[in-house]
């Protein structure tokens, strides 16, 4: 399972549990010599830390390289194995091994139920971890809960330290509409570019794209919703749609796939004939709501609410 520390790329100083750990930390070992000597005894050829600093900047830094350098958990079982750590410094270090993984999760951290899907959970922990699956298809019928995926989806990025959008018809329903949405996460506008094709256009904002989350080492969950049809047709712009299958068709590249995660929610039946071996689907069935995930559900409230039953 993705654990919110362990299995990231970035460390996660948005958690309350990451930043007690800096914290402790730094009060624990408050000397810079000190921080270079635990960094240095994790891995070699670490990047070098920048010297000499205050302890609370060494100590952010050397975990973010720890993260980035796959060393993170080393890391910590190192310290763990420290024999003089106090007992606020190694309450933290537990509190990091215990973190919760959030696939798993059937109260959300906004106390949003979400208490089966165990496929879907299933496909996510490959999305998350898989070097080869990147996009994810969710599909089924009407007022099945394939919307309410977004925030169990949501709920992992930030876990993991990455960065989750959320668009749908109404907030999105044109392709600038969509560009705006999702440059503006790396701090630019962009409007469409004057290119001979939209298919030329589409790749270019692709290119762009990565190009910003490789710069800003930002890994993001990219979700779009309202994709299918009705009796009617398309919900939405057909374009929005083929922006999104170019996406798609970009995430075979692996140097691009590093930076996102892609989840095409009620997307239609027929895939794109130059897709290939890169996409995973999930359907929600409303029988997995069983006494089963209902009885795992109860008992995971209890433990987060420290209820007996």
């Amino acid at each position: 399972m993705a654990h919110p520390f362990f299995e990231s790329t970035t460390y996660p100083f948005h958690r309350q549990d990451a930043r007690t750990f800096v914290a402790e930390l730094n009060a624990a070992f408050n000397t810079w010599q000190r921080v270079q000597a635990l960094y240095e005894e994790t891995a070699a050829q670490l990047p070098g830390l920048t010297l000499p600093a205050a302890t609370d900047v060494l100590w952010r830094e050397a975990l973010r390289n720890l993260c980035a350098a796959g060393v993170f958990r080393a890391f910590c079982e190192r310290l763990r194995d420290e024999g003089k750590l106090g007992p606020q410094v190694r309450a933290a270090l537990n509190a990091v091994f215990d973190a919760e993984d959030p696939i798993t999760l059937t109260l959300l951290s906004d106390d949003r139920l979400f208490f089966d899907r165990e496929p879907l959970r299933d496909q996510l922990q490959r999305l998350a971890t898989s070097s080869t699956y990147r996009v994810l298809l969710i599909r089924g019928g009407p007022d099945t809960g394939k919307s309410w995926t977004n925030y169990l989806i949501s709920e992992i990025a930030h876990a993991l330290g990455e960065e989750p959008v959320y668009l749908f018809a109404g907030y999105t329903d044109t392709v600038p509409e969509v560009l705006r949405a999702l440059f503006s996460r790396f701090g630019v506008g962009r409007k469409l570019s004057e290119l001979s094709t939209e298919n030329a256009t589409f790749k270019d904002a692709c290119q762009d794209l990565r190009e910003l989350a490789q710069s800003q080492q930002k890994v993001t969950w990219i979700m779009m919703d309202d994709l299918g049809e009705d009796e009617t047709g398309p919900r939405g712009d057909p374009l929005v749609r083929q922006f999104f299958d170019q996406f798609a068709l970009s995430m075979a590249d692996p140097s691009f796939a590093r930076w996102f995660r892609l989840v095409l929610i009620d997307y239609p039946s027929n895939i794109p004939t130059r897709w290939k071996d890169f996409w995973i689907e999930d359907a929600p069935d409303p029988t997995h709501a069983n006494d089963s995930a209902i009885a795992k559900f109860v008992a995971q409230w209890a433990m987060k609410k420290k209820k007996k039953l």
